[in-house]
């Protein structure tokens, strides 16, 4: 019988942690100042918490999804726009970032990487659910229908977001 994804992830995340506990019980059971990572905290949280594991594999598969859904789109219009690949490929190059793989506090501050990430969650929402909002108080009217106060409304990302009056006209990335 042919194991699933799921069951892969699973087994990757038990070891993780598994080895994680180990290095953490050699320092005494501390968390290394110089750098607390997720998985560490979680562990420290777990020692009141048999739920662990699901609630870390939980939270390993929504990031994973939502993170791919947006890295698949960046790196498609990326490949289909090549002078878009360029101007970021030169800010990346300027940047002069100190390793090969830079930690969040210098890539945050590459605008036009961020514009890039930023426009591709646009163009493709990692989440199709519905955001949902409540009417204020004195209600509204929506395209000529009344909405009192306290009615929850919402709408899909992917209509919301390809709408003209959302972010304008420009539908180029």
């Amino acid at each position: 019988m042919r194991g699933t994804a799921s069951l892969s992830i699973l087994g990757f995340l038990t070891q993780a942690i598994k080895e994680k506990k180990e290095r953490l019980g050699e320092c005494g059971d501390k968390i290394d100042g110089s750098h607390i990572d997720l998985l560490s905290r979680y562990i420290h949280l777990q020692k009141n918490n048999t739920g662990f594991p699901a609630w870390m594999f939980s939270n390993v598969i929504a990031g994973s999804d939502s993170v791919g859904t947006v890295m698949r789109t960046l790196l498609f219009h990326l490949l289909v726009y090549s002078s878009t690949l360029e101007k970021l490929h030169e800010e990346l190059k300027a940047a002069d970032l100190s390793r090969p793989f830079p930690r969040y506090n210098e890539v945050r501050k590459l605008p036009y990487l961020d514009a890039c990430v930023q426009e591709a969650a646009q163009i493709h929402p990692p989440f199709a659910l519905p955001f949902e909002r409540v009417v204020p108080d004195g209600g509204i009217t929506v395209l000529g229908r009344n909405l009192p106060e306290g009615t929850v409304v919402a709408g899909n990302p992917y209509v919301v977001n390809w709408d003209p009056n959302t972010f304008g006209e420009d539908a180029v990335f």
